[in-house]
C-alpha cells in the first residue's frame, strides 16, 4: 500500500468547494494557498494574511492543514450535504 498524499487530498476537496486552512501555530485556521516552489514541493501550501502572503515565509506541507466547508465547518459534513 502506498504512502498517504494528503496534498493530493486536499486538492480535491478545494475543487470541490473545501477551503484549505492551516492546522499549526501561528497560521492555526488561517486560510492557506496552494503554491509549490518546484514540482514535488513538500511544503507547497502558504498562509494568507488578508488576501496577500505574509512577509515572512512560512511553509505547510498537507499533513499540517485540513479542509473546512466555506462557513468554516469540517469539509467531510459540508461535502455530504452538497450531494
Amino acid at each position: 500500500m502506498g504512502s498517504r498524499n494528503y496534498t493530493r487530498e486536499l486538492r480535491r476537496a478545494q475543487e470541490q468547494g473545501a477551503k484549505i486552512v492551516c492546522s499549526m501555530v501561528p497560521f492555526e485556521g488561517t486560510e492557506v494557498t496552494y503554491s509549490p516552489r518546484a514540482k514535488g514541493d513538500p511544503q507547497p501550501w502558504v498562509p494568507e494574511q488578508n488576501g496577500h502572503m505574509p512577509d515572512v515565509e512560512y511553509r505547510y506541507s498537507g499533513r499540517e492543514c485540513h479542509a473546512v466547508g466555506q462557513n468554516g465547518g469540517p469539509w467531510v459534513l459540508a461535502s455530504l450535504l452538497q450531494l
